[in-house]
C-alpha cells in the first residue's frame, strides 16, 4: 500500500505525557460521575447479583456502554480525518472517553460505588493499571498515526474496536471484587464452537478450578478485546483458603497483572 493511501495529519504532535498522566488520576468526581451514569440497584457479594437485574440485563448494560464509547471514538476520528481537530486533540479525546466509560464498566462489574470504595487500594490499584495499559495503547496508535502508518479505513476500524475495551474493564473489576470477597477459585473455558483470537485459548484452565489470581479476565490481554465467547466461573473453596491467604492471592494477582497489562494489541 502506498503512503498516498494513508492518512497524514497536519501535525504529528500527540498529547503530552503530563496530560495523559493527569488523566490517570481517578478523582472522587470521576467515580461519582460514573456512578450517576448508571444508577445501579443493591448488589449482593455472596450471590454476585444485582437486585432485580439478571445476568443478561447486566450484559446488555455493558454492551450499551461499549456502543456509546465506540460512537464517540468514531465521531472524534472522523473529525480528525476531516481536519477539524489535531492529532493531539484526538489523542486526548480518546483517552478521556476511555477513562470515563471504563469507570462506568468498572463500577458495574464490582457492584457499585460503595463496594468499590469499601475495597480500598487493593481494588483501585489493578483498576488503574488496566486503564494505564489502555492509555498506552492509544498513545502508541497516536504516534503511529503521526508517522502516517494508517489509512482512514483502518483508523475508523480502530475507533470502533476500542469501544469494546469496557469489557476488559468490567471483567477485571469483577475478578478483583470477587477475589476480595473470598471467591478464591475460578475456571475459564472457551466455547468449542466459536472462533477465537490467538490469545484466548491459552487462558483456558482446561476445566480445572485454579486460584482466582491466576485466571485472566475476559477482555484483558487479548486481541479480540473481549469480543469472544469465553466464560469464567468463580467460587469459594474452604480447602484452598487454608492453603493460601487472601494477602498471598492479592500479591500473586499483582505479579500476574503486571505482565498482562504490559500486553498491547
Amino acid at each position: 500500500m502506498s503512503r498516498v493511501d494513508r492518512f497524514i495529519p497536519e501535525s504529528s504532535l500527540v498529547a503530552s505525557e503530563t496530560e495523559i498522566e493527569a488523566l490517570l488520576r481517578i478523582s472522587q468526581q470521576d467515580t461519582l460521575s460514573a456512578s450517576e451514569y448508571a444508577e445501579l440497584p443493591e448488589y449482593s457479594l455472596s450471590t454476585q447479583q444485582y437486585d432485580g437485574l439478571t445476568a443478561e440485563d447486566v450484559k446488555r448494560l455493558l454492551a450499551e456502554v461499549g456502543v456509546e464509547l465506540s460512537r464517540k471514538m468514531v465521531r472524534h476520528t472522523n473529525r480528525l480525518l476531516d481536519g477539524q481537530i489535531s492529532l493531539a486533540e484526538w489523542h486526548l479525546f480518546l483517552t478521556t472517553e476511555t477513562k470515563k466509560h471504563d469507570l462506568i464498566a468498572i463500577l458495574l462489574g464490582v457492584g457499585g460505588l460503595s463496594i468499590a470504595l469499601g475495597f480500598g487500594l487493593n481494588f483501585w490499584e489493578p483498576t488503574q493499571s488496566l486503564i494505564r495499559s489502555q492509555f498506552t495503547g492509544i498513545t502508541r496508535t497516536a504516534e503511529r498515526i503521526g508517522g502516517g502508518e494508517y489509512t482512514p479505513k483502518q483508523l475508523l476500524w480502530y475507533a470502533n474496536y476500542k469501544g469494546s475495551s469496557v469489557v476488559g474493564a468490567y471483567n477485571q473489576a469483577r475478578k478483583t471484587g470477587l477475589m476480595l470477597s473470598q471467591f478464591n477459585e475460578a475456571r475459564r473455558w472457551p466455547d468449542p464452537a466459536a472462533e477465537h483470537c490467538i490469545d484466548c485459548p491459552a487462558y483456558s484452565t482446561g476445566g480445572l478450578w485454579v486460584p482466582t489470581s491466576d485466571v485472566v479476565p475476559i477482555g484483558v490481554a487479548c486481541r479480540c478485546n473481549g469480543r469472544c465467547r469465553c466464560r469464567i466461573e468463580y467460587r469459594f473453596n474452604p480447602e484452598r483458603a487454608l492453603q493460601m491467604s487472601l494477602s498471598e492471592q492479592i500479591n500473586r494477582a499483582k505479579g500476574n497483572e503486571s505482565q498482562l497489562f504490559g500486553f498491547l494489541s
